[in-house]
C-alpha cells in the first residue's frame, strides 16, 4: 500500500481489497518454517510502500495482523533540465543522482505527448549523474522522465516545446461544413503565412478564428478522412486524424408502411455497404452508394428514429421515421352492376372508393384496362361514375389501385355484366365481320341456354337468328 494501513478493531481482519498476490494466500515452503513472498510491480521513486501480514489457519480462519513495516524507495533522482525550451531534435540535458551504467533494454528517458503518453528519446550520453537525449518529434509540454528497470523519476520543470503542436481536436469524428476546433500551442496569433492541412488538403482558406492555442476551422464537403496538422514558420505540427461523419440529409418518406422501399440521400455513406436501422433494428439493404442508400420498411408500427452506419462503424445523424399500418382501397358500386346497360332504360353506375388517407395515386383498372388515373383524370375522388359505353360488353372485373405509404396496395375486385356497344358480339369492343362471325357460331341459342347474352341478341328476342345480324350491320364500325 502507498498508505499506512489502519489497524483494524479487536477480532476483525484487514479489508480484504488491500491484499497483494491477486488476494490469494502466499504458499507455504515445503521445509523450514519462513515464508518469502516477492512483491513485483513497478515502483516511483520516493515513494513509500507499506505492508501487515495475517496467517490462515487450517479451518481458513485469518488471524489479526501483525505489526505495519514500511519501505521507501530510493534511486534515481533529477535535479536540472537543461535548456527548459527546445524545438523537436533538439538536445536536452538531465543532471541528477544514481543513474548507474546505461542499459538501453530497461533504460529510457520519457517524454510527454498527447492523452498523457509518452514517447521515448534517443540517448546521446548516460554516466551516474548525466543524461543526454534528443527531443522526438510529436513531443509536447510537459516533464521529462528517466525510467531505469522500471523505477521513475521526473523533472520538476517542465519541457516548453517551441514547435506547433497539437493537443486534441474537437470533434474528431464530426460533419463535414460543421465548425472543427484545433486545440494546441503555438500557433501564433494570427494566421499570416501559417497552414491548417487535413491530409493533403490546405483548409488555411476555412479558418475562421486563429490564437495561439486554438484554431477554427470548417471542413467542406468532399474532403475525406485525414490527419489534421499545422504549420507555423515552416515547422509542422504533430497530427490527430479527423474523420468526417455520416450524415443523412432527405429522406424520400418521413413515414411508411411495411414494404415499402425508400431512398436516403446523404453523404459519407461509404462506397461499401453498411446498415440502416430502424430503433437500432437493421432493414434489409436495397442498394447502396456514398451518397445515396435504398431499404425496405419491415419494422412494426410505431416511431422510431432512423440511422445510416457505414462499414467503419461510424453512424449518422438521427431522422424520425414512422412506420404506419397496413393501408387497405376498398371497392362497391352503387346498385350492383349485374346488368348494366345503355340501352333500355338508361342506368347510370358509379363505383365507390375508399382509400387511407395518405393515399397519393389512385387507379381503376377494369379487366386490367386502365379507365381512370388520378394524375390524370381529375384527382383522387371516392365515387367514379361509369362510362357504359366506353366500358363495352361482357363481363367485366373492377379493381382499385393506390400508392401509399410507399406502397401499392389494390382493392377487393368488382365484377359485373355490361352491355354498352351494340353488335359487338365477340366483345372486343369494335364491330365488325368478327362480329357476324361470331354470331353465325351462336345461331339457335336461347335465353337460359349456357353462353347466351343479350349482346349476342341484339334484337332481344330471346332467340339467336340471322335477323340478329341486321344491328351488326346497322352498328358496323362503331367502337365503344
Amino acid at each position: 500500500m502507498l498508505y499506512p494501513i489502519p489497524t483494524p478493531p479487536p477480532d476483525e481482519t484487514i479489508d480484504p481489497s488491500l491484499r497483494v498476490n491477486g488476494g490469494n494466500e502466499i504458499a507455504q515452503p515445503p521445509t523450514g518454517t519462513d515464508v518469502t513472498f516477492s512483491d513485483i510491480f513497478t515502483v516511483t521513486i520516493g515513494a513509500t510502500y507499506y505492508y501487515r501480514v495475517t496467517v490462515v489457519d487450517t479451518d481458513g480462519v485469518e488471524s489479526y495482523p501483525s505489526n505495519e513495516m514500511s519501505w521507501t524507495v530510493l534511486g534515481q533522482t533529477v535535479t536540472g533540465l537543461t535548456p527548459t525550451s527546445a524545438y523537436w531534435g533538439d538536445e536536452v540535458t538531465l543532471d541528477g543522482t544514481i543513474f548507474g551504467t546505461y542499459n538501453p533494454a530497461t533504460d529510457h528517458v520519457l517524454f510527454q505527448t498527447i492523452d498523457g503518453n509518452t514517447l521515448v528519446g534517443a540517448v546521446t550520453s548516460w554516466s551516474d549523474t548525466q543524461i543526454k537525449a534528443q527531443v522526438p518529434d510529436d513531443t509536447i509540454t510537459g516533464p521529462v522522465y528517466v525510467v531505469i528497470a522500471g523505477t521513475i523519476a521526473a523533472t520538476d520543470d517542465d519541457l516548453t516545446i517551441l514547435n506547433p503542436y497539437l493537443t486534441s481536436i474537437s470533434p474528431q469524428i464530426g460533419y463535414v461544413e460543421q465548425p472543427l476546433a484545433i486545440f494546441g500551442n503555438n500557433f501564433g496569433a494570427s494566421v499570416g503565412s501559417s497552414k491548417v492541412k487535413l491530409g493533403t488538403s490546405d483548409l488555411t482558406s476555412t479558418v475562421t478564428s486563429w490564437s495561439n492555442t486554438r484554431i477554427d476551422i470548417v471542413p467542406p464537403d468532399g474532403i475525406v478522412a485525414g490527419n489534421v496538422n499545422v504549420t507555423v514558420n515552416g515547422l509542422t505540427s504533430n497530427s490527430i486524424i479527423f474523420r468526417p461523419k455520416t450524415q443523412i440529409q432527405s429522406v424520400s418518406l418521413s413515414k411508411a408502411a411495411a414494404g415499402a422501399q425508400v431512398t436516403i440521400n446523404g453523404r459519407y455513406f461509404g462506397a461499401i455497404g453498411g446498415a440502416v436501422s430502424l430503433g437500432g433494428v437493421s432493414e434489409p439493404i436495397v442498394s447502396w452508394s456514398p451518397n445515396q442508400v435504398k431499404f425496405t420498411v419491415t419494422r412494426d408500427p410505431g416511431s422510431y428514429a432512423l440511422t445510416v452506419q457505414r462499414q467503419d462503424g461510424i453512424g449518422s445523424n438521427d431522422v424520425p421515421f414512422t412506420v404506419k399500418d397496413p393501408p387497405t382501397v376498398t371497392l362497391d358500386s352503387t346498385g350492383g352492376i349485374n346488368l348494366i346497360r345503355t340501352q333500355r332504360p338508361p342506368d347510370n353506375p358509379a363505383l365507390l372508393i375508399g382509400f387511407a388517407p395518405e393515399t397519393e395515386h389512385l387507379r381503376v383498372y377494369a379487366n386490367s384496362q386502365l379507365i381512370y388515373s388520378s394524375d390524370t383524370d381529375g384527382g383522387l375522388v371516392d365515387t367514379l361514375p361509369l362510362n357504359v359505353a366506353k366500358i363495352g360488353n361482357g363481363i367485366i372485373t373492377f379493381t382499385a389501385q393506390i400508392d401509399v405509404l410507399g406502397i401499392t396496395v389494390t382493392s377487393n375486385p368488382v365484377t359485373g355484366k355490361f352491355y354498352g356497344l351494340p353488335g359487338d358480339v365477340d366483345t372486343n369492343g369494335v364491330v365488325d365481320n368478327n362480329d357476324i362471325a361470331a354470331l353465325l357460331l351462336n345461331i339457335g341459342l336461347h335465353s337460359g341456354d349456357p353462353g347466351y347474352e343479350l349482346w349476342i341478341d341484339t334484337d332481344e328476342d330471346g332467340t339467336v337468328t340471322e335477323a340478329d345480324a341486321a344491328l351488326v350491320g346497322y352498328s358496323f364500325g362503331n367502337t365503344k
